[in-house]
């Protein structure tokens, strides 16, 4: 028996739009396969990526790769868990990254101190851990030559799509 999906899930990234469905009830269904055009195109330009594999029984799961940054795609899902074809439409992340708007902060293995302000490249730290952990939304972390002996990084705040950290 044919089953209405119960949710479809694109998650989007730069190139790639992953999709997750959830069934409202198991299926033997080996595959649901998905088609992608660029959104708006006619539906005879439908093209066949790789198929959504099944995670269980009731979700099915896959990725369509190589897309276009900041592109919207439309979709279709079909398989015999299915009622009838599926359309859901995605748009992927765009690329185009604003500047940072606010402090620059400096840092230089070779020069550097990390008891500095790292507000010029005079008074640059030492290590970008220390930048890191000073950064806010709009801030920009200028790195200059030398060896950055350091892992484990974290990032305590984060930027915005508007603001960014940008490194």
């Amino acid at each position: 028996a044919r089953m209405a999906a119960q949710t479809v899930t694109p998650t989007a990234t730069f190139n790639n739009i992953g999709v997750v469905v959830d069934l409202p009830s198991p299926t033997a269904s080996p595959a649901i396969r998905m088609y992608v055009k660029p959104a708006g195109a006619p539906t005879n330009k439908f093209r066949e990526v790789h198929p959504l594999c099944p995670l269980s029984a009731t979700r099915f799961a896959g990725s369509a790769f190589g897309l276009e940054a900041g592109t919207g795609y439309d979709f279709k899902l079909s398989s015999t868990a299915l009622p009838a074809d599926q359309y859901f439409s995605s748009t992927t992340r765009s690329d185009d990254f604003p500047d940072a708007t606010a402090v620059t902060y400096h840092v230089s293995p070779i020069s550097g101190n990390d008891g500095n302000d790292g507000l010029s490249f005079a008074q640059a730290f030492r290590s970008l851990g220390q930048g890191l952990s000073v950064a806010n939304a709009g801030a920009k972390i200028l790195l200059y030559d030398g060896t950055y002996y350091e892992g484990d990084l974290s990032v305590p705040r984060s930027g915005t799509a508007s603001a960014p950290i940008v490194i």
